[in-house]
């Protein structure tokens, strides 16, 4: 019900609603009664707030979803200097590229495999782990000379000196039937 209310137009319909009815519970209500429907107009919009409260508060999944687009935009831009501040130093795939070898693959995509585009489809930030980390999987869609190539990524994102970085990652083929990680 919370998320109902929180997302989408939900919110101001609500706060609409609520302001009509207490309107007009006032109009209707008698002069001795207006001390408790002031209360009662408080109180509704108090709790109406609190999804406006909620809107207003960035949390660490909407972060990592925020960073994981600008990382989007930066590839496309072919800004690989800034894009690479968001990965952490200690940041390793499975293949065991580190973050050296990252900026090396990112620069010769173009040149090599002819990638002019990224696009980054359906990010999900999952449940936090235990050590504070987020795990983040999305499709990335590559497209170039060669057309599309489409890969499914799971990163794992956490909090560095008040930043989101990446510090590891898995590319896997998108309809791979056995989901054996490509070897970046």
């Amino acid at each position: 019900m919370w998320q109902a209310i929180c997302e989408g137009a939900w919110g101001p319909i609500v706060f609409m609603a609520m302001v009509l009815a207490g309107t007009i519970a006032w109009k209707r209500s008698s002069p001795r009664d207006r001390r408790a429907t002031a209360a009662v107009a408080v109180s509704a919009t108090l709790l109406v707030a609190l999804p406006a409260i909620h809107w207003l508060v960035v949390t660490d999944r909407e972060s990592v979803t925020i960073a994981l687009k600008r990382f989007e935009t930066q590839a496309n831009a072919r800004d690989f200097k800034t894009m690479l501040d968001g990965i952490d130093p200690d940041f390793r795939s499975h293949g065991g590229l580190d973050k050296k070898g990252l900026h090396a693959l990112l620069s010769t995509l173009e040149a090599r495999h002819g990638v002019r585009a990224v696009q980054v489809r359906r990010p999900e930030v999952l449940a936090p782990d235990p050590d504070g980390g987020y795990p983040c999987e999305f499709t990335m869609r590559l497209t170039g000379d060669f057309g599309e190539f489409a890969v499914v990524v799971k990163t794992h994102w956490r909090k560095r000196d008040g930043t989101w970085k990446v510090d590891r990652v898995v590319v896997y083929r998108l309809l791979d039937r056995d989901q054996t990680p490509l070897p970046i």
